[in-house]
């Protein structure tokens, strides 16, 4: 599954993609999981009003039990406005004039993540210390970047789900020593950046 991305979009390919897929953001449950792809690209960042809607009730729903909830996005747009993560990612592809994540959609999930696990994975992962970011904030929702950039910190990410508990296991593309994901939070960022 894809989460649309810039080279996506981008010419010659950009409107290839977009007539094939759209819509560009779609969702899926497997039993109380559910899996939320948003199009960061399409409205600079911001979820336009039809996402936004769609992702207010995918985070409202008990329809099915919901216990996590992972989404997944081309930009980490959770980063943009933050004042611990907003320069650490300044390689990737931004929004121009801001974001609607902080102001709208940040206020959804944390009310969410009171009685469901949030997930957030991003990827448009630039110049990097690490293949990894990970981040758990006060609301207990979880923000991971990750890319492979054929680069020696190649690795990737496994997300396992074992009865609603989810762990990860991280592995290298090179051989090269890698820790478990949690190692690569903000501390590792700001001292390695």
């Amino acid at each position: 599954f894809n989460a649309v991305g810039n080279h996506d979009i981008s010419d010659p390919v950009g409107n290839y993609y977009v007539n094939r897929n759209e819509p560009n953001f779609h969702h899926f449950y497997i039993n109380t999981e559910l899996f939320v792809f948003l199009d960061t690209e399409f409205k600079d960042g911001s979820l336009d009003e039809k996402q936004f809607s769609r992702l207010k009730s995918y985070l409202e729903s008990t329809e099915y039990g919901e216990k996590n909830i992972f989404i997944f996005s081309h930009r980490p747009i959770w980063s943009e406005e933050d004042e611990e993560m907003k320069d650490f990612f300044l390689d990737n592809t931004r929004s121009t004039f801001g974001n609607n994540f902080k102001s709208e959609v940040e206020p959804l999930l944390i009310e969410a993540a009171k009685t469901k696990n949030i997930f957030w994975f991003s990827g448009s992962l630039g110049n990097a210390p690490a293949s990894f970011f990970y981040h758990k904030d006060e609301n207990g929702i979880t923000y991971i970047q990750s890319a492979i950039r054929d680069l020696p910190r190649d690795a990737m990410l496994k997300v396992n789900v074992d009865n609603g508990i989810v762990t990860f296991e991280t592995f290298s593309l090179n051989n090269n020593k890698v820790e478990p994901l949690e190692y690569y939070n903000i501390d590792y960022w700001k001292k390695n950046y």
